[in-house]
């Protein structure tokens, strides 16, 4: 058996209304405010700093200690001087090779 339709009335289906969007216009772009009074540029000068002190000499890789003894110095080719040094805080031990001037 067909199925009977239901008859179609303007209750059953509200009907759509389209809006259509409004579209707003864009801002005006901002521009800078024009100068109160004319001002000279005056240069900003920097305060004078000490130039930083770099560290002059051998420091323990462990413990950061500039004190080291040495335990044996010998003599390579080219005028070079090979020094085996210990630190006196932690005991670590450094090689270095020194250049005679």
């Amino acid at each position: 058996m067909p199925r009977k339709r239901k008859p179609e009335t303007n209750e059953s289906k509200p009907e759509k209304s389209r809006k259509r969007k409004v579209v707003e216009p864009l801002p005006e772009p901002m521009t800078a405010p024009e100068p109160i009074a004319s001002v000279q540029s005056v240069p900003i000068l920097k305060p004078k700093t000490e130039p930083e002190i770099k560290p002059v000499g051998l420091r323990c890789r462990r413990c950061n200690c500039g004190h080291f003894e040495t335990i044996r110095t010998t003599p390579i080719s080219h005028n070079r001087i090979l020094r085996r040094r210990q630190c006196r805080y932690c005991g670590l031990r450094v090689t270095t090779v020194e250049k005679q001037l």
